[in-house]
């Protein structure tokens, strides 16, 4: 699915609304809630708001899961002075205020042309990319850094709690990935088979 395709979804969602009787509210339109695209309906004292916004999830823990998704949700508002107003008002429909009605989510994949799987497919689809993502062999390699002990030294004092600590004793600057954190970790070998962790 592309993004066209979701406009033509969005499209069909405010056309079948106004084919139910429900004409575009332009009194409420005006401003911006971070929305992509916004529309306000009303038949009789019934406001729904059609929006496609977009959305970032992160949930770490046992369902580990990262991605941002666009969503198109169709929303009652529930505000009693834009639902009694009969002529043109200034007020706004807010969005962390609506009853939602529908919601559709679609989920960005691709890195560099994005392309959208919809609903729990495409959430089954994201945590397979970010496994597959977190267990490439290039993350887990041991990547050493020489030349870099002078650079990383006051770190390394700080995490030691000493003032003086000799560039000399630190053997080897490198980073590995940890799979728990999901990043990288800088390690500084100091001897004896000890090594400081930084963030």
């Amino acid at each position: 699915m592309k993004f066209e395709d979701i406009n033509a979804i969005y499209s069909m969602k405010v056309a079948d609304l106004i084919a139910d009787g429900y004409t575009i509210n332009t009194a409420t339109m005006g401003g911006s809630q971070g929305d992509i695209a916004v529309i306000d309906l009303r038949k009789g004292t019934d406001v729904l708001r059609v929006r496609l916004h977009k959305e970032m999830a992160h949930h770490f823990g046992e369902d580990r899961f990262w991605g941002d998704c666009i969503v198109l949700t169709v929303g009652r508002c529930t505000d009693e002075r834009i639902i009694k107003a009969t002529g043109r008002s200034y007020d706004t429909i807010w969005n962390n205020k609506l009853e939602t009605v529908e919601e559709r989510v679609f989920w960005i994949m691709g890195r560099q042309e994005e392309w959208y799987i919809e609903g729990e497919e495409g959430k089954d689809a994201l945590r397979k990319n970010n496994s597959r993502y977190g267990n490439r062999d290039e993350l887990h390699e041991r990547r050493a850094f020489p030349g870099m002990e002078k650079t990383m030294l006051p770190a390394i004092r700080r995490h030691l709690g000493k003032e003086r600590f000799p560039a000399s004793k630190v053997e080897e600057i490198y980073k590995s990935w940890s799979s728990s954190a999901g990043k990288y970790y800088y390690y500084a070998s100091i001897g004896n088979c000890r090594a400081v962790k930084f963030g």
